[in-house]
């Protein structure tokens, strides 16, 4: 089944529905999310992409990213991915919203809590794990190539 994308302007506006390799294909501005899921310790939850994925496979990024299909909502798409993704029902609130250029992105970054366990999409992602944010600093620092650049500009700017 074709999974569809809101085709959006610079000011994030709908203009248009096309099928989501058409849109990642044509490099067209599109709509995602990211969740950071930390656990009761303050540890966020990062998940290596799955080698199947069609950007970055392979890379750490946070707990769950991912598109709201054609007329859903950020939010909404937000608890779908979590779901879908790491397998659990959270209400993420909302963090940052910011544009990402490289991949035409508008996106939305939420934060939600949840120690566990996780089901794990093999599809999406290949597995996970918790690290505390001083930890990851210092993995970033020694190898930031193992790391989803998106997700390290998103840290940025959380962290900022």
């Amino acid at each position: 089944m074709v999974e569809y994308f809101d085709v959006v302007d610079g000011d994030d506006r709908v203009i248009g529905r096309e099928p989501r390799p058409d849109v990642h294909r044509k490099g067209k501005w599109h709509r995602a999310i990211y969740v950071f899921v930390f656990n009761s310790k303050g540890e966020l939850f990062l998940q290596e992409r799955s080698s199947t994925k069609d950007s970055e496979p392979g890379l750490w990024t946070c707990s769950v990213s991912g598109h709201p299909s054609s007329g859903q909502g950020y939010a909404e798409a937000a608890e779908r991915e979590t779901r879908e993704e790491i397998g659990v029902d959270v209400k993420p609130e909302f963090l940052i919203s910011m544009k990402y250029e490289p991949y035409r992105h508008h996106l939305m970054v939420f934060r939600a809590c949840h120690d566990g366990p996780f089901t794990l999409d093999p599809d999406e992602v290949k597995s996970g794990r918790f690290v505390s944010m001083d930890k990851l600093r210092k993995e970033i620092k020694k190898n930031p190539e193992r790391f989803s650049r998106e997700f390290l500009r998103i840290l940025e700017r959380v962290n900022g």
